[in-house]
C-alpha cells in the first residue's frame, strides 16, 4: 500500500499523514487541552459548599 501511494502521490505515506495530524488534529489537542486547563480553575471558583448527608438509620 505504502508503495502504491508513492507511486501516485510522489511522496512517503507515513510522511504525509504526519503533516496532516500536525495541521488539523494536533490544534484540536492542543485547543481542548487548553479548554481543560482552564475549566477546572473556573469550576473551582464557581464551587458552592454542599451539606453532607446524616447518615441513614
Amino acid at each position: 500500500m505504502s508503495e502504491e501511494f508513492n507511486a501516485a502521490e510522489g511522496s512517503q505515506l507515513h510522511e504525509w499523514g504526519k503533516e496532516l495530524d500536525e495541521q488539523f488534529y494536533r490544534p484540536q489537542v492542543e485547543a481542548e487541552k487548553s479548554q481543560r486547563e482552564q475549566t477546572p480553575q473556573a469550576r473551582r471558583q464557581n464551587r458552592t459548599r454542599t451539606r453532607q448527608r446524616a447518615p441513614s438509620r
